[in-house]
Parts: C-alpha cells; structure tokens; sequence
C-alpha cells in the first residue's frame, strides 16, 4: 500500500461557489480559488499556494467512486485530465490514465473518478487541467488551466465516517440530511436560498436555469438590495427617465450600452446605465495609476502577462451559396437568431459541421440585415448535406488570447508566448484589479452585486475579498429587452475590494452577457466547433464569459467630475474598442479654456497623423497639427499648420508662435500616438479658434521624403461641426463620399504630380 505521510490538518470543509474559466467545486478548490489560473501566467502545480490558516481539506476513501466536479465560464477547445499529486507536486496517480478526456464536450464539468484502493494520505490534492486547444502554448501540453483541490485520503470501513457529510449535514446509514440551503450527495453544494423567508420577505429565492452553484438566488423587490436583500435601498426606481441632469457617456450604440452620472450633495455618486441584453451587464472601473503590486493579495503569485495572441490558421475553403441571395433571405436568418433560435445547435446536432463554422463567422462580422453581407444559409440544416472535416474559422478580426477584454496582436506561428514578470510599471490588463457592478433582472426583480476581480478571473462579490456590499442604493429592472440599472455609493472608501473615485481619469470597461442563442468567440469555441453536448451553455442570469465581438464588451476613461458634453472621440472603424485604425479624443479644460487632443494611429514606421479644424470641410483656410515619430531617435516631431488653399503652397507650416503645450508622443508596434494642449482661442492669426463649432478632420498614413510629409493613406471628416467646450458630443468618423475632391488634407509636394 502507498502511504503518503505528512503532518495532519484539522479538517475545514465549506461551501465554495465560484464562476471560472474553471475552478473545482467538488471537492472544493483551494483558496484563493482565483478562475484563471493558467500554466503561463502562475507558479505550478496550482497556481496558488497552499496556505493551512485558511484550508479547505476534504475527506475522501480509498478504493471509493468519486464524482469530481468543475466550474467553466467558457467551452475551451480540448479535453480535461485528472490527477492526484502530493504536497511536493509530484504526481501520485493519473485518474484519467493520462489522457485528456472529454475532448469532443467541451462544456462537460464533471468527470468520475474511482480512488485506488492502494492510497491513502494525510494531505495531498486533487489537480484538473483543463485545455485551451485554440491557443497552442509553449508548455508540452500547450496552454492549460488548472484548479486544485487539498485532500486527505483515508481507508474507513464506516459509511458514514469522519467528514462524510459535510456543512453541518448529518449521516445515517451513509445517506447525508442537508441542512437547509445545502444540496448534494455530501451536502457540498450550497445555494444562496431556499425559501421567500431566506431573501428577508423582501425578495424571490429564484431557482436559475444554470450548471453550477448558487443555483437558488435571491433577486430583490425594488426598495431592497444585497445577497439576501436585507438592505433598503435609496433607490426604488431602476429606470432613469429624465436623464437632463446627469453626464452621459455612450458606449456602444447598437445594441445599446449607455451609463449616465451625477455628483450628489452627500459625497455621493449615483450612476446608470442601460444596456440592451437579455442576460446581465456590468461595468468596471480603476484609477489609472494602479499598479500590478495590486494584484498580489494574500497570495504569492508569478505572474507572467501574455503579449501574443494563438489564431487558428484560416481555411479559406468555404461552402458555395446561391448567387440570388437577396435582402428577403438575409433578414430571415437574422431574424431566426434575433428570436432566440441557436442556430448553432441545430446545425451541430445535424452534423453539418462546417455550415455551424460559417454561420458563426458570418454572425461574428457581420451579424445583421445591415450589413449587406450574405448569411451563409437560412439557417436550417440541410439534409442532403455530409458532415464535412471542420474547417478553422476565417477571421476579419483579431482574436483574443483569453476571454476577457484584450488588446494583444496575433504572432506568425499561432503561438501564446508568454512575457518577462511584469514589473510595477507595466501596464495592467484591463480587468486587473477592477472595482465591478455586475447586475441582472427578471422583470422588476434584481440582483446588483457590488464585486472586484483581482485578474482576468470572474468577479466575485467584495466580500470573497474581505470587503462588503457598500453601496448605498440599488435597483434594476428589464423592459422590452433593455436592463436599466441605478446604484448609489460613496465617493471615498475604505474597503479594500473598492476603488475611491477621485477627480481624475479613471479606467472603465463595460461587458454584457452572452446568452444560449447568441454567442461570440474568436477564436472558435467548442460550441461553434461542435465539439459540445449542452449547446445552451450560456444561461439566462448567469454570469459567464462576455465574448470577444466589439459589441459585446470594451473599454473607455473617464472621470466622474467630468462634464463628458465637453468632451468626446472619434474612431475609425466606427465603433471599434482596441486598437483602432484612427482613434482621437478631446477634453475641454475649463480652468484655463483649453483642449487636451489625443490621436492614436495605425502606421507605418515614420508614418504621420494628424488632426485638423475646418470651418466648411475644406482644405482651404483650415488648420492643422500633424505629428510623426523619428525612427532614428524615437523623438516626436509635431507641427502647426495652416492650409490656406488647395495647392502645393497651401500646404505650409505655422509660422506664428508655438501654441502647443503639454506634448507627449511615442510610436510602438506600428501604432503612433501622441497628445497635446491647446486654448480654444489661442489668438494667432495662423490658427482657426475653437471657440466656435468646426468640422473635424482626421488624416494618417502618409509617411516622410525630403524633410518634409508625403501624401496621407486615409482621410475622413466629421458628419456634422462639433462644438469642442459647449456641447461637444461623440462622434462616428464616417466613410466620406469625397476623399480626394473634398478633404485633401495635409498633402507633400507630390500630390499634384
């Protein structure tokens, strides 16, 4: 008999509900149970250390069957393997014969097991892995996440020996009696409710259509709020119906997603947002400043980031459609998935394999009447089809190289690779370290969670951090396929699962649920590889991966101080998040009326952009600033122009003054950007003040020859004048019917050659 000997810990066991890429929910996972854990980024064998103040460590008996249990918030490619390791990380016994199993169902979570009869152990822990086959790694078994679970393994000839029930639950004749809240063969799954009586009379105890646990939850009548709804709430109505005195700030047009804001008299803030969605939506926010030290909590951790994104190699082999696809057919299939048909199911259980492919890409890009682009088909399998060798999904967009919001390019080889540790200085993701309001509905009941994520994990309640429900009003509601949400919180806190919000630029990102009949991954998943069994794994209310389409989540700044009419953006493609072809943003600042520009562009090394001001559109009598970086010293060159006509002699550099300020600029990974001040009015002759409405013109891609710009690449204009310090707005740069005729802006000598 194999005996691992190590010193005896009192047993702990508790119930530990998570949401994650994935986690181990029985038997519980170690704490700090942290979801994205991944062989890339943390210290194996577990990703985190195991600490015995705060232990969960769960009696099991040799030569018995055990079902393990898991939690994934994303059907990742590949299969699970199963493992018992000692508390030296070797590994005692492969449970799953060393293989990755249940390859071809990804959304399965949960696997049995039979313990060898041959080991027992005071402490040793069960390990997953689970495969994310469509980012390769650099590791032997590629990219994998892993969750773990401590143990002791013990040979008993009771039914009911020590620990068998646990939560309190009792054992008679091997059967466990849960108490109440608590479910499962050992009482280990626990719910947030059972009864009305559980949510204080002031709320339902929902039962959720979901796969894992709590699946009892408490949604709150509107005047209460919390867990348990225990709380009364300052705000009794979700919707914000007059929106004339609050900020606004909109993220994404269509489907919706707006937030709106005010300052109230007690140091307070209430903020809003709607957000078009039949599941939940949340938002997030962190100082700009924060560091990567925030990321270490109770825990040590090597953190590695990744800077490259695995793609699959596109296919460019697709299936033949008819030529007389028209508007008609289009706006069938789009209507046949807008009325929560998942199409992908049906075309999987049907075997078409690679029409599922097709319709997932087509929806990923295009996804709408709108677009003009043809369906691949109406969305019904048909019969004489053969299931086809799955094809790699042919991407017009970047993938991601983990779900969460990323801003990562792909590498020429599909491979993740890993980066040096990240230093104090290195810029966090986007979800490291964010302060979240994540909120849902059923009609006019609601769950607002005030929660934090330390990484790229799920947000978990403040107090699975030490923190607390703080906020001191809440309130949601869904109407007509719109969740509108108002909560209320202190500027200032002292709770270390939240952030303060101070009279600076703050971080924000935003995300909205997937659902069972519409869902998005690049790369492909295995539900749109159809490589699944449950095809409605994204479930209504339950938090689970946003997805990677633009729509779906994102990322802005801003600052609760702000009077957001008197600022704005303009971006290229319209509506994109990360990594814009063209991307300017300007703030007015009222103290000493001025403007702070931004510009971000796509070029190519010694490439320029620029931002101008027109008073018609046109060239003539418009100004200018143009900037570029010098490749052989890294220095940013920026230039105030005046185009005085549409000439070669129109194009001339400002001989007034310098009347730029606070200038920054960089070029990185073939992206220029750079920033400057300006007033409004600066009183030269050579600039057009902004005291007044002017159109907006953005220009990028040329590059330099004798000492001077060539001719740009890309031109756009502003729809409409904008109003920069009295009611400037946010704009769309729209495709222009005139690039040359109109807005030749910033030209060099050859333009007219």
């Amino acid at each position: 008999m194999r005996r691992l000997h190590y010193k005896f810990i009192v047993i702990f066991c508790a119930s530990y509900s998570a949401v994650a890429h994935i986690v181990l929910t029985f038997p519980p996972a170690r704490p700090m149970a942290f979801d994205f854990l991944v062989n890339m980024w943390t210290v194996g064998p577990c990703g985190v250390e195991y600490n015995e103040s705060n232990a969960i460590l769960t009696n099991l008996t040799s030569g018995s069957d055990v079902t393990v249990t898991w939690h994934t918030a994303y059907p990742h490619l590949g299969g699970i393997k199963l493992q018992i390791l000692d508390t030296d990380g070797s590994i005692v016994t492969e449970l799953t014969e060393d293989e990755f199993v249940s390859k071809n169902d990804t959304t399965n979570q949960s696997y049995d097991i039979t313990i060898p009869d041959d080991v027992e152990c005071d402490h040793c822990y069960i390990r997953v892995l689970r495969q994310a086959s469509e980012w390769e790694g650099d590791k032997d078994d590629g990219f994998l996440f892993w969750s773990c679970a401590d143990v002791s393994i013990i040979s008993v000839e009771d039914e009911c020996f020590d620990g068998k029930c646990l939560n309190g639950g009792t054992c008679d004749g091997g059967e466990c009696t849960c108490l109440d809240k608590y479910e499962g063969d050992r009482c280990e799954y626990k719910n947030d409710c059972s009864t009305e009586e559980d949510c204080s009379s002031n709320g339902e105890c929902v039962t959720l259509e979901t796969d894992s646990y709590p699946k009892k939850q408490c949604f709150c009548y509107e005047g209460w709020m919390g867990k348990l709804c225990d709380k009364e709430s300052s705000i009794t109505e979700a919707e914000l119906k007059d929106t004339s005195d609050y900020f606004k700030l909109q993220l994404y047009e269509d489907p919706e997603f707006t937030i709106f804001w005010k300052l109230l008299d007690n140091d307070e803030v209430e903020i809003a947002f709607r957000c078009k969605s039949d599941t939940w939506c949340a938002i997030g926010w962190r100082p700009l400043d924060v560091s990567a030290e925030c990321k270490k909590i109770d825990n040590k951790f090597e953190n590695k980031e990744n800077s490259s994104e695995g793609e699959a190699p596109s296919n460019k082999k697709r299936r033949k459609r008819s030529r007389h696809s028209d508007t008609r057919n289009r706006r069938e299939v789009v209507e046949k998935r807008d009325s929560k048909i998942n199409v992908i199911k049906d075309l999987c259980e049907a075997g078409n394999v690679s029409q599922a492919a097709e319709w997932a890409t087509w929806s990923f890009n295009y996804g709408s009447v709108e677009s003009g682009k043809d369906p691949p088909n109406d969305g019904t399998p048909e019969p004489e089809s053969e299931p086809e060798p799955e094809p790699e999904p042919e991407s017009e967009s970047e993938p991601e190289p983990e779900p969460t919001p990323e801003e990562s390019e792909n590498n020429e080889d599909n491979v993740v690779e890993p980066e040096p540790e990240p230093q104090d200085d290195v810029a966090l993701h986007p979800m490291d370290c964010t302060d979240v309001i994540f909120a849902t509905a059923i009609g006019n009941k609601h769950r607002v969670v005030d929660s934090y994520t330390r990484d790229r994990s799920t947000p978990k309640c403040d107090s699975w951090y030490g923190g607390s429900h703080d906020l001191t009003g809440a309130s949601a509601k869904r109407e007509d396929g719109i969740l509108h949400v108002r909560f209320t919180r202190k500027l200032s806190t002292n709770d270390q699962a939240d952030h303060d919000l101070t009279n600076n630029d703050m971080h924000l990102i935003w995300a909205r649920g997937q659902t069972p009949y519409m869902f998005f991954h690049k790369p492909f998943s295995g539900l749109e590889s159809c490589k699944a069994q449950d095809y409605d794994f994204y479930k209504l209310n339950e938090l689970k991966y946003h997805g990677t389409k633009p729509s779906q989540r994102g990322k802005r700044v801003f600052n609760v101080f702000d009077d957001t009419k008197s600022a704005g953006s303009a971006e290229f493609p319209p509506d994109c998040t990360d990594e814009c072809d063209y991307k300017l943003d300007w703030k007015y600042i009222k103290k000493d009326d001025s403007v702070k520009f931004t510009i971000e562009a796509k070029v190519e090394e010694g490439g320029w952009a620029a931002v101008g001001f027109s008073e018609d559109t046109k060239m003539a009598n418009s100004d200018a600033i143009v900037g570029w970086v010098e490749p052989s010293s890294g220095e940013l060159t920026l230039t105030d122009r005046w185009l005085n006509e549409e000439s070669v002699d129109g194009v001339a550099l400002d001989n007034g003054p310098s009347d730029l300020e606070k200038i920054e600029g960089s070029f990185v990974d073939g992206r220029i950007k750079f920033s400057f001040v300006r007033a409004r009015d600066t009183e030269d002759k050579n600039d057009l003040p902004l005291t007044e409405c002017v159109y907006l013109l953005y220009a990028w891609g040329g590059g330099m020859e004798d000492g001077d710009i060539t001719k740009h690449k890309h031109t756009r204009v502003s729809d409409e004048k904008i109003c920069i310090g009295s009611g400037a707005k946010r704009v769309e740069v729209p495709i222009p019917l005139f690039i040359l005729c109109v807005f030749l802006f910033i030209t060099g000598t050859q333009i007219f050659q």
